[in-house]
């Protein structure tokens, strides 16, 4: 080849590579910017905001996660470049993330690569692609509520703020381009209110990336009249604004009772939410200076969809009660499960405050009982990841509620809050209508960081609900739904159990000879075999036969004994068998243990019954020797 055209070949390679790898070079600026993932149902990370620091080279990570009503609000995270990739982590209460954010100079796609660890316990990896966005993206993520119950014609006004954030690219105002929020969805008493309020935020002519602006509103005589009101607040009604994301313009619901003059108010209430979140039935209020003697001229208003109660026209200065009664089941008042009434206690209207009169709240009692699994009025403080764990074919059965026609026993699968996708619902798993009080559930075993859930109902002929089961846990601590975890292990590698006759003895007017048995290494056998097993066949008329049924066996195979109920491995030193006097004595016996839960049977060792084998001897000699030491020293180690 000529030397000058390899020259020339050469220098010409060596400037496109140059100019290719500058062309792609990946800069701190590259990464500044909204991100948002392509995935917009993602369970993991929703979007990351990165922005430039105060020291140089410096670049400040915004993290948001999937969860419900607003998008999770991970703790800010300074990294200083190094170069790409970019490596943040993370830490929380829950473990920590190393997340690793690669910028693709072709695609432009922002991948970040996730792993979530929990210590000691597991590791997660996830894979997320984001795109840059160029559009704001308005979201109200809070409003400051200072009352969910006010007085109409009080004055000062009642002021409500909400608050928007930018959680996409910088926004600057233009003539199209207004800021506008406006109360939305409005309803008094479950009818809608069409003069809803309009709020102009148009003084706001720009939010920068991450930033946020407030806005109040009265709560004035001119629109908010007596009644109980829902409403949410929507910023960029009209849609003059172009975002990436539409759907979250709108804040969660609120509700809002105002009530007419009056002298004292509250809430009714059962385990410490209002009753309207129990039934639909409307309770009866009475105020009396003594059971009997109602105060004549009392004023009582109720609004069912709060749960808000006031009364007015009544004496300030003697002890008064308010008494209550919800008749779930019927007209008739009953003090029978699904039925509530208020214990009583009185008050004196002189001797209270004013935050005191108008927070009086009326309590109820009663609540459907579940007794299986669990006790529902005996469980321990649940803190985090459920506490109880069961084998699949778990029984529920609860306390009959008097007039129920049918109940509803739903369940369903969550993750976990230590999950790294949050806390939340994964999917359906039954949903059962029955006239029964029990019902045994075949629940496969969950996923590790996941958890079942249950509600149990009670409805009448009429499909009102009269009972609904709430987990109440010790120091006031409720729960509408039980949580739990389904979880079995099979063992294939378990020590083959050591089968000795103990003792040999008649019985029954010399008729019968009976033969105990032992297993001298049953603390090796799990008691998880011998759980309550309602989801497999029955015993014979025992619907609970335990998972693992034991047999015992002549020499030839013949069986001699069987046993299904028992409920621990120490059962088993309590197995036996008999045979009539006269009859041809087995040379030796074994045993089974089939495991109808795996599919593994275990056998035994052969036990010798012409004479009765001490219960240490455990090489199968009869004899207690330095063998058996031996034995039980290995056994010691493998432990």
């Amino acid at each position: 080849m000529n030397s000058k055209r390899s020259l020339v070949c050469i220098l010409l390679l060596s400037f496109v590579l140059t100019f290719s790898n500058n062309a792609f070079a990946v800069e701190k600026e590259d990464f500044l910017g909204a991100w948002l993932n392509n995935n917009q149902y993602t369970a993991g990370i929703t979007r990351v905001l990165i922005a430039e620091g105060t020291l140089r080279g410096q670049l400040v990570f915004k993290f948001f996660g999937s969860c419900y009503p607003y998008e999770c609000d991970w703790d800010t995270v300074s990294v200083i470049y190094s170069g790409n990739p970019i490596t943040v982590i993370y830490t929380s209460d829950a473990g920590i993330h190393t997340l690793t954010l690669t910028y693709s100079e072709k695609t432009h796609i922002l991948h970040i690569h996730s792993v979530f660890e929990r210590p000691g316990i597991s590791i997660f990896e996830y894979d997320y692609y984001f795109s840059k966005t160029s559009k704001p993206d308005l979201t109200i993520r809070e409003i400051d509520q200072p009352t969910k119950v006010i007085t109409y014609g009080e004055t000062p006004w009642v002021w409500y703020t909400f608050t928007v954030h930018n959680l996409g690219a910088a926004w600057t105002s233009t003539t199209s381009e207004q800021l506008y929020a406006k109360i939305v969805n409005l309803t008094r008493d479950g009818e809608p209110v069409l003069n809803a309020g309009y709020f102009d935020l148009s003084g706001v002519t720009s939010l920068d990336m991450g930033e946020y602006t407030e806005h109040s509103f009265a709560v004035s005589d001119s629109l908010w009249s007596p009644g109980y009101y829902k409403f949410q607040v929507m910023i960029d009604h009209d849609d003059l604004i172009s975002e990436d994301w539409e759907h979250n313009n709108v804040s969660n619901f609120f509700s809002l009772t105002v009530l007419p003059e009056h002298q004292i108010a509250g809430t009714c209430e059962f385990n410490n939410l209002p009753v309207h979140y129990y039934t639909s039935e409307i309770p009866s209020l009475v105020i009396f200076t003594s059971p009997g003697n109602n105060v004549e001229g009392a004023e009582l208003y109720y609004y069912p969809e709060s749960s808000v109660y006031a009364v007015n026209n009544i004496p300030e200065d003697i002890p008064l009660c308010i008494y209550s009664e919800i008749n779930a089941a019927s007209s008739a008042y009953t003090s029978l499960p699904g039925n509530y009434r208020t214990p009583g206690s009185y008050f004196t209207l002189s001797d209270m405050t004013s935050a005191e009169r108008e927070n009086y709240s009326v309590d109820y009692i009663k609540i459907m009982h579940m007794t299986r699994p669990r006790d529902n009025e005996n469980i321990s403080p649940y803190i985090g990841t459920p506490q109880d764990v069961y084998q699949p074919g778990i029984v529920f059965e609860w306390a009959p509620v008097p007039g129920a026609d049918e109940y509803t026993l739903e369940i369903n699968l969550y993750r976990d809050y230590e999950n790294p996708g949050g806390y939340g619902f994964i999917s359906d798993i039954l949903d059962i209508s029955t006239t029964d009080t029990r019902y045994v559930a075949e629940l496969p075993s969950n996923n590790e960081l996941e958890h079942y859930q249950i509600k149990l109902i009670a409805y009448d002929s009429n499909g009102d609900t009269i009972g609904i089961c709430y987990t109440t846990y010790t120091g006031g601590v409720w729960s509408v739904a039980y949580r739990f975890k389904v979880d079995y292990n099979c063992y294939p590698e378990l020590a083959k159990p050591n089968l000795h006759v103990v003792d040999v003895n008649l019985i029954e007017g010399d008729t019968l000879i009976v033969y105990s048995l032992e297993v001298s290494n049953v603390d090796m056998i799990p008691d998880e075999l011998f759980a309550s097993a309602p989801d497999l066949d029955p015993c014979g008329g025992n619907t609970e036969s335990s998972r693992t049924w034991v047999r015992i066996y002549d020499i030839y195979g013949g069986v001699l004994k069987q046993y299904c109920a028992f409920s621990s491995a120490g059962d088993l030193n309590m197995m036996n068998f008999s045979l009539p006097v006269g009859d041809t004595t087995p040379l030796a016996v074994y045993a089974e243990l089939e495991d109808r839960r795996c599919g593994i049977t275990y056998t035994t060792t052969i036990a010798d019954t012409a004479y009765a084998c001490p219960l240490a001897d455990l090489d199968d000699d009869c004899a207690v020797t330095l063998s058996d030491f031996s034995i039980m020293a290995a056994q010691w180690l493998m432990n």
